[in-house]
């Protein structure tokens, strides 16, 4: 479910209250009203995995999720998924900051199902997934000052058929379009796209690997530094990278979390890494830069909780 902290992580309750009992195994992303103080969206489903491949075993639409709304910091929460089926597990929310307060657009990704688009704040979502391919695994997305949506379709499995590759689309009319953004060949599993606060044009992807041979290949980062034009591998490609982070206060500080037991900080723009010590579990997930402490670092886990320690 969903765990809410009121003193920096010392202690955490859970905050579930409103939500639909089939939802609340896994709350995948949050956003924050950044102009209305206590409002949040969160997406929810209980396909707990996401995105890796065990979850594909079986009739996937069998799993519940959607999206909730507060306006009370958590304290409570009501769906609001008025035009999503019942069975779209919700993994992404984006919140377009440039939208009206009273009515504003947001951005889902239905994992399965594709992109889900509202203009009033959330009461209502319609489909908008003009120019994807057959797989409708959306995962992830980011939103460049412009306006330009990147989209990450994560690689996932179809019943009797085996994998589908995964890949990154862009849209440049609020998502009422998309096309294909070219990945070097053999990268099919994007995890997680960051952007470089200060050169927007800047970003990096996290990838997961492919078995062949026996060798993992086509995972770890790539940099692009022409808005995904271009890519250059920045970390090995053997790499199970599930997510980075760019520290706001120096963007040349980048981080990555690990599924190999590991977590990485880059001090120029992911030229080259160092380990950061003191922290081995496997399964990592997500870094995350202390707002109110820069200098420090949570890391996020699958079953390792929540690690806290100095960001060097």
């Amino acid at each position: 479910g969903l765990f809410h902290t009121k003193n920096g992580g010392e202690s955490w309750f859970h905050c579930l209250k409103g939500v639909p009992r089939p939802w609340i195994n896994t709350c995948y992303w949050l956003t924050f009203d950044p102009q209305k103080q206590g409002r949040i969206w969160s997406v929810w489903g209980n396909a707990h995995d996401l995105p890796r491949p065990k979850m594909f075993r079986g009739d996937f639409s069998r799993f519940q999720g959607g999206v909730a709304l507060s306006e009370d910091n958590g304290e409570s929460w009501s769906a609001v998924t008025v035009g999503m089926p019942e069975n779209t597990v919700c993994t992404h929310v984006l919140l377009d900051p440039d939208s009206p307060s009273e009515s504003r657009t947001l951005y889902v990704c239905g994992f399965g199902k594709g992109v889900f688009k509202s203009v009033d704040g959330g009461a209502s979502w319609k489909l908008m997934n003009k120019g994807l391919g057959e797989n409708l695994n959306a995962w992830r997305m980011e939103r460049l000052p412009d306006g330009t949506l990147f989209l990450l379709i994560a690689r996932g499995g179809i019943e009797g058929r085996g994998y589908i590759d995964g890949g990154v689309y862009v849209s440049r009319d609020g998502a009422s379009s998309w096309k294909n953004v070219p990945l070097p060949v053999g990268v099919n599993a994007p995890n997680d796209l960051v952007v470089d606060p200060q050169e927007p044009k800047r970003m990096y992807l996290c990838c997961w690997p492919w078995p062949s041979e026996g060798v993992e290949k086509h995972g770890g980062v790539l940099r692009t530094e022409d808005g995904g034009v271009t890519w250059e591998r920045v970390f090995d490609e053997d790499a199970h990278v599930y997510a980075a982070a760019v520290d706001p206060s120096n963007p040349a500080v980048v981080f990555i979390n690990t599924f190999d037991c590991a977590a990485f900080r880059s001090e120029d723009y992911g030229a080259s890494w160092n380990r950061l010590g003191g922290y081995n579990f496997k399964w990592g997930h997500r870094p995350v830069v202390d707002p109110h402490q820069p200098d420090k670092l949570f890391l996020t886990t699958f079953g390792g909780s929540v690690f806290y320690g100095p960001a060097k």
